[in-house]
């Protein structure tokens, strides 16, 4: 086709022989292997995939090409220019692991199926699904390593605000194997999906384990799953369900959750050096109140405070109430020592202090109007159980009032910064 073998060698098609010299220099990267074009989403081939034929225990099983102008691993989908149509068409996708399941599950008439096509999964290439559907079934291989790849896929999914459901494949099988043996397998496999929340609920429940263990369990496997969900309605939604299943009461849930992080994404992504994400995690963990009780208790050990201490303590009084400050103020000389530090650390600029208090003051103001609002919609639940249609209406009046507040809010919040 007229390329040079400078030209071959810099996206990888080529490789240059160690021991020959040359007509025999270079050899074809791809030799001996069924190769899969990978395409960008106009449909240009920009990089390939080759699975060796006859397995050979020196030669990887898969060989990708390098990352080059062309291709970047990070953000591109196997298949993706054929299922779009679909995905927006269907409003999900189903995202697999390898060629081959992507390729059968086509061929089954899943057309929305895409592959991450054994490159780490990234928040890049779920963005870019999250612009044709919010919706995404994971349907990853069921050994080990396939189950892991599922739970980082579902955790960047729900840090993005997608509803995510796995489709869970028994008995060692991959996509692939069920449309082999039967299309209707594979299409009643993505059918009984199941939310990732209530897939790992019932998952506990399964292994029968005491009453103790399971509750720690669901604390631990379960709980920030729901802490990382956007929608107020679904946490709460969640809450009742957790509640219903282990007897412990939505209030108890509620206080654990609160203490409970976000999932933590960051070192999942590719193309962070490790001193964004470590700064990345350091600020997905902190909490506007942590923030600003460092703050009080660093301000109250200078002999010339930067703040007005008392006026501070007053405004966080009048949002969350004096017993919860009193209590945030209350604890162990360790952490007292830790969280002064880092408050020292970031606002010792005053201009930054003077910015930062106002802007954590509205971001506590955020949290609070949450953590109210899901007691509301908790609830609306039982009003509607009991089909109370006054009291429904009362508290989806003060559900919208508490909304308009957040957002609100969250506009005042964009005019500090």
């Amino acid at each position: 086709a007229g390329f040079t073998n400078a030209e071959m060698l810099k996206v990888g098609l080529i490789k240059k022989s160690e021991k020959q010299v040359g007509e025999h220099e270079f050899y074809d990267t791809f030799r001996g292997r069924v190769v899969f074009p990978i395409f960008d989403t106009n449909g240009r081939p920009i990089a390939f995939s080759g699975r060796i034929i006859i397995d050979d225990d020196k030669a990887p099983k898969y060989l990708n090409s390098p990352e080059t102008i062309l291709f970047n691993k990070s953000e591109t989908l196997y298949g993706l220019h054929i299922a779009k149509v679909e995905i927006r068409r269907k409003d999900y996708s189903v995202l697999v692991e390898g060629q081959m399941d992507l390729v059968m599950s086509h061929q089954a008439g899943i057309n929305n199926t895409v592959a991450s096509s054994g490159t780490a999964l990234t928040s890049l290439h779920l963005e870019k699904l999250k612009k044709l559907s919010n919706k995404i079934i994971v349907a990853f291989d069921s050994d080990n390593a396939g189950f892991k790849a599922s739970n980082k896929a579902a955790e960047i999914a729900l840090s993005l605000g997608m509803e995510v459901k796995f489709a869970e494949i028994l008995g060692g099988k991959d996509p692939a194997d069920l449309v082999l043996n039967d299309p209707e397998d594979w299409k009643k496999t993505l059918r009984d999906g199941k939310h990732i929340i209530d897939f790992y609920m019932d998952r506990l429940v399964s292994m029968k384990l005491d009453p103790r263990k399971l509750l720690k369990e669901m604390q631990l496997k379960v709980l920030p799953y729901i802490q990382t969900l956007e929608s107020n309605i679904e946490k709460s939604h969640f809450v009742l369900k957790l509640s219903k299943m282990t007897g412990i009461k939505e209030e108890a849930i509620l206080a654990d959750l609160k203490k409970t992080p976000r999932l933590n994404t960051v070192s999942i992504e590719v193309g962070k050096n490790e001193r964004v994400i470590e700064k990345e995690k350091e600020k997905k963990n902190r909490s506007a109140l942590r923030d600003l009780v460092g703050i009080i208790l660093w301000q109250e050990t200078l002999p010339a405070p930067n703040i007005d201490v008392i006026a501070v303590k007053s405004s966080v009084s009048a949002i969350i109430g004096g017993d919860i400050l009193n209590d945030s103020l209350s604890m162990t000389d360790d952490i007292k020592s830790e969280v002064v530090f880092e408050s020292e650390e970031r606002y010792k600029d005053p201009e930054v202090l003077q910015k930062a208090i106002g802007e954590l003051l509205i971001n506590i103001e955020i949290d609070y109007l949450g953590e109210q609002q899901m007691k509301e919609l908790m609830k609306l639940h039982v009003a509607k159980m009991a089909k109370n249609k006054e009291l429904e209406m009362e508290i989806l009046k003060k559900c919208q009032e508490v909304a308009q507040r957040i957002n609100t809010l969250k506009i005042n919040i964009k005019q500090i910064k």
